[in-house]
């Protein structure tokens, strides 16, 4: 864990200015999913339409830091370093009772670069644009069997993908949260959604759909 925490730390202290107004800790929940499922026998065609972070989606927990740098009066740029698990979690159904669940976590080290604004004084939310890059270390697959007449998941399989996983990853960010004063200084709820723009599937040619990430992240943040 300690060679986990030493990037982030690093992150922060290459990012934050002198002029840096405010820095928080942040945390919360992820559901995340894939664009397409990632190939893996007994892998049919299941409908794609179905995978987004609402409905079959794979749910883990980030954390880390952020600095919030002021450009004008209602704009300003926020730097995040975190830490992340994300992946995907995929039921597919053969009958009426039998089915297999594909299950992905990846773990990365993520850099958000956002463009932060609000058109009205609190309590108007704020809205979030911008960017993320995240360094992949680690991608786990694990895939579960339920036989007809079964009421339980038994793991069958498990495999590491991380060399057919792209090294690093790029999402489109969007977002809106609240802020809310706080005797140490502001506590901050937000919701992000990012697009994932870069396809994560290497070493794979027999497999012509590309794999792109799907994330909603709740958030929440201390100032201090």
């Amino acid at each position: 864990m300690k060679k986990l925490f030493l990037p982030l730390i690093l992150i922060i202290i290459v990012c934050v200015p002198a002029t840096a107004q405010d820095f928080k800790i942040i945390g919360g929940p992820v559901f995340s999913t894939f664009s397409d499922p990632w190939p893996f026998l007994p892998l049919l065609s299941p409908s794609s339409g179905n995978l987004n972070p609402f409905q079959s989606h794979y749910t883990a927990a980030f954390g880390g830091f952020g600095v919030e740098i002021p450009l004008s009066k209602k704009l300003l740029i926020e730097v995040d370093g975190l830490y992340k698990e994300d992946g995907n979690h995929y039921q597919l159904d053969y009958g009426p009772t039998s089915s297999y669940l594909y299950d992905n976590n990846l773990k990365e080290l993520s850099i958000p670069v956002l463009f932060k604004t609000r058109f009205l004084k609190s309590p108007w939310p704020y809205f979030l644009v911008g960017g993320n890059f995240s360094f992949i270390l680690s991608h786990q697959f694990n895939l579960y069997y339920r036989a007809t007449a079964s009421d339980n998941f038994e793991k069958i399989a498990a495999e590491d993908f991380h060399n057919s996983t792209a090294r690093n990853n790029l999402g489109l960010v969007f977002g809106l949260g609240f802020e809310i004063p706080h005797s140490k200084g502001k506590m901050s709820v937000e919701a992000r959604y990012e697009l994932g723009l870069k396809n994560l599937l290497k070493n794979y040619s027999a497999y012509s759909e590309d794999i792109k990430t799907r994330q909603l992240m709740l958030i929440f943040g201390l100032k201090i």
